[in-house]
């Protein structure tokens, strides 16, 4: 299972509600904490932090909704971990929403 902040899945680890086989850090893939520019469009990584973001002064001009969120969440550790992949991907927070009928977790990706 791959790991950038681990926000969500170190929790869920911890509850045993997700039991991956093998974790590999997203930590040094390279392009994936990079953010490029165009007059047209913007590419931002999946592991750039939410601290990346809410600091980043090009984010304030034309972005300047998402570094307000990316601002407001949590605490400033969390936001430190955090990733916009991981949060864009962000499972649920209630530990009975995602469950099967026979209480296996059920896991749904975009």
């Amino acid at each position: 299972m791959p790991l950038a902040g681990g926000t969500d899945l170190l929790p869920n680890m911890k509850r045993r509600q997700q039991v991956p086989r093998t974790l590999m850090s997203l930590r040094y893939v390279e392009g994936l904490s990079q953010v490029q520019w165009s007059d047209s469009a913007s590419r931002l990584g999946a592991c750039l932090t939410l601290t990346d973001i809410a600091e980043d002064p090009r984010f304030r001009n034309g972005m300047t909704a998402l570094s307000q969120a990316a601002a407001l969440v949590a605490t400033p550790h969390i936001r430190n971990m955090a990733t916009l992949g991981g949060n864009l991907c962000l499972d649920t927070r209630c530990n009975y929403y995602d469950q099967t009928t026979n209480g296996e977790r059920q896991l749904t990706f975009a």
